[in-house]
């Protein structure tokens, strides 16, 4: 099968940068395809999935991972929207 970019991680490196994004405090946004490394990397974060169009004739789809620190604002955030009354 050909390979779907130019440059593909290893899976040393997906370990290596999972272990970073892991570490950090901030919010973090993960855009990639589902595996189940990536879903053992990312356990305990929010993962939302879609399917994109890739080129015009498949569809393939995508995952996005959300850091519990991410996925808290979010949620507060939405929470305090829903406190707003919507005037237009």
């Amino acid at each position: 099968a050909a390979k779907a970019y130019k440059y593909e991680m290893a899976f040393d490196s997906h370990r290596e940068l999972a272990a970073t994004l892991n570490s950090l405090k901030g919010y973090v946004v993960l855009s990639g395809h589902r595996s189940a490394l990536q879903n053992e990397l990312y356990a305990g974060w929010t993962c939302m999935r879609r399917a994109p169009l890739t080129d015009a004739q498949k569809a393939k789809p995508e995952q996005i991972w959300i850091n519990p620190a991410c996925a808290a604002a979010l949620k507060a955030e939405k929470t305090q929207l829903d406190l707003l009354e919507v005037i237009a």
